[in-house]
């Protein structure tokens, strides 16, 4: 009899299901095959999508929003006996799924498939009987692989080899959730900085909640990024009006700067099992208040990281990096962000035993940016290719040295206000040169940029590329009105050259680097 049902509701189930997935949705869906099964959960009845792809439309044609080795649905057997109810489903089950969000930017995306009620031309009737109702007990998600494009807002985030399980009794008000998420390869992309570079995760949390007071409250927390574990402590809960109410605090219980240094980018050049690392620090954040991105209302907030004396060596390299220390204080004390300050009060680090320090401090960043910074140093670009591994590095050479000194308002620079403000620097550079395997040599013999509160001038900045030389020198007004757009960046700049060859620079740059949609190689 247990073989005998899956095939009497396969027709009824699968109908269901392809009614369910194609009804007002703006895409194109599509599945191979259906599996019915009275065994695999049993007293349960168990479905499975195989093969599910969902492909966008117009704009986004042609390209895969979801696809998924199989989907699997566990229904509640007796709710499929009722004419007028629902089908209960307790359980979802999603294998090898790719998904992949993208958001242009005007704001379009790729997954916002689900049109308005007045576009779909559907009317609901009230009192109509909708066609699955969400009873879960439990959830799971294995072997992921997940996209996120976000062109607006100048951010990509991929995920490999992502798994998660929840379970919980939605259907009490009062229950506890608990779930496992692990991550093989995390990556962050924003605004040209690359935060995470293939960072292993796992989190393990259970959470109290409470669907009376719309909280949810932790009960238990295990965060390991990388090597890095973090302690998580607090509350969510939604306010009366529907705003997210965020009470969390978050905390290192390690100090061992060998954890911290593993979730940087430059960590995933090496085998962390055999990198060494000395040196202290310490972290912690909190959120407390309201949060509605949209009003822009945002919750006070914390972020202070401390290092002290750390120093890294990486596997089979000569040199190490020492006396890093880094003393960072991100404050926001209410819900206006213009009153948040970044406070990076001292950093330091000694390649070869000449050190880079410097410090940064931000105030006002809405409405009058006030920047204050400091950097001093020189770099051995010789002692850095014996300190980071660099895979078909062939050679580097050469010297720069770097002095900077700034205390202005953004404002000062818009209306030119030059004698108000303090600037003054230097960037020397020399010797340097650079092959790479595959790649045409690049080389800067001498150049010399320096920069007041009037002008920036350029000096013997001679670049050589492959066979080809430029040489170039000029003056401009402050280097500063790149940055807000509202006046003009002007000067005289003369170039000259006693050999450009564009056939052969365009021959060697051509495929050298191919990049996926999502922009991670």
């Amino acid at each position: 009899m247990l073989l005998l049902l899956p095939l009497l509701f396969k027709g009824q189930i699968t109908e269901m299901v392809r009614n369910e997935l194609n009804k007002q949705v703006e895409a194109t869906i599509e599945f191979e095959d259906v599996g019915i099964s009275l065994i695999r959960n049993f007293p349960n009845l168990n479905f499975r999508l195989h093969g599910l792809t969902i492909t966008g439309e117009g704009e986004f044609e042609d390209i895969v929003l979801l696809s998924s080795d199989y989907i699997g649905f566990t229904f509640n057997l007796s709710s499929l006996w009722k004419k007028d109810s629902p089908y209960e489903l307790r359980r979802l089950d999603i294998n090898k799924p790719y998904i992949h969000l993208i958001t242009l930017g005007d704001g379009r995306s790729n997954y916002n498939i689900f049109p308005s009620g007045e576009e779909s031309g559907v009317e609901e009737e009230v009192g109509e009987t909708e066609g699955i109702n969400f009873a879960l007990r439990a959830y799971s998600i294995v072997d992921g692989h997940f996209k996120y494009d976000d062109r607006a807002a100048n951010t990509r985030a991929e995920l490999k080899g992502f798994n998660h399980s929840g379970s919980g009794d939605f259907t009490e008000s009062v229950f506890d959730w608990r779930s496992t998420t692990s991550i093989r390869e995390l990556s962050v992309f924003q605004n040209g900085i690359q935060y995470l570079n293939s960072v292993p995760l796992d989190w393990t949390i259970e959470l109290g909640v409470d669907l009376n007071q719309s909280t949810a409250t932790i009960a238990r927390n295990e965060l390991k990024l990388s090597e890095l574990h973090l302690d998580l402590d607090g509350s969510v809960s939604f306010s009366e009006n529907e705003n997210l109410f965020l009470d969390l605090r978050m905390d290192a219980p390690g100090n061992e700067f060998k954890e911290l240094f593993s979730v940087l980018p430059i960590a995933a050049m090496a085998d962390m099992d055999r990198l060494s690392a000395d040196g202290s620090f310490s972290l912690r954040a909190m959120a407390n208040g309201p949060l509605d991105i949209e009003n822009e209302v945002y919750p006070s907030f914390e972020f202070a990281a401390l290092v002290s004396d750390g120093i890294v060596r990486y596997p089979d390299m000569d040199l190490p990096l020492e006396a890093i220390n880094l003393d960072l204080l991100v404050k926001s004390p209410e819900s206006e962000l213009d009153l948040m300050t970044v406070n990076l009060s001292r950093f330091s680090v000694t390649i070869a035993g000449n050190p880079v320090e410097g410090d940064f401090f931000l105030s006002r960043p809405i409405s009058d940016p006030a920047i204050k910074t400091r950097l001093d140093g020189q770099i051995n670009l010789g002692d850095i290719a014996k300190i980071f591994p660099m895979e078909g590095l062939e050679k580097l050479a050469g010297r720069i040295s770097a002095n900077l000194n700034a205390d202005f308002l953004m404002s000062q620079v818009d209306n030119e206000a030059w004698d108000e403000m303090e600037l003054e620097g230097n960037f020397l550079l020399s010797g340097i040169e650079a092959i790479m395997s595959g790649m045409p040599s690049v080389g800067i013999p001498s150049g010399n940029f320096s920069f007041d509160r009037r002008t920036t001038t350029m000096e013997n900045v001679v670049l050589n590329i492959a066979d080809s030389d430029l040489k170039l020198s000029g003056a401009f007004n402050n280097l500063l009105v790149l940055y807000t757009g509202k006046n003009a960046f002007k000067g005289n700049l003369t170039i000259s050259s006693d050999l450009l060859d564009l056939d052969n620079l365009m021959a060697a740059f051509e495929g050298t680097e191919e990049v996926s949609e999502s922009g991670f190689e």
